[in-house]
């Protein structure tokens, strides 16, 4: 774990992953591997990650996607 991290309740980690600076974790999600989670990188609650996430990236759902990836393909 780096500096200036949030990681709210009910957040799991399962292997070894690395963490950068100015994370943002939401409840409820799910690390798995070990994963290197990059600077800057917000994942939504109740996210599952499973591969690497890069520097700048905001992330939400399992598996865990780019936001607006993620909101392109949910949208009704």
């Amino acid at each position: 774990m780096e500096k200036n991290c949030i990681i709210a309740g009910q957040v799991g980690f399962a292997g070894s992953s690395q963490v950068g600076d100015n994370v943002l974790i939401g409840g409820q999600a799910g690390i798995s591997g070990h994963l290197k989670i990059g600077n800057n990188v917000q994942i939504g609650g109740g996210s599952g990650v499973i591969k690497n996430i890069p520097d700048n990236t905001k992330v939400m759902g399992y598996p865990a996607k780019d936001i607006k990836l993620f909101i392109k393909e949910n949208k009704k």
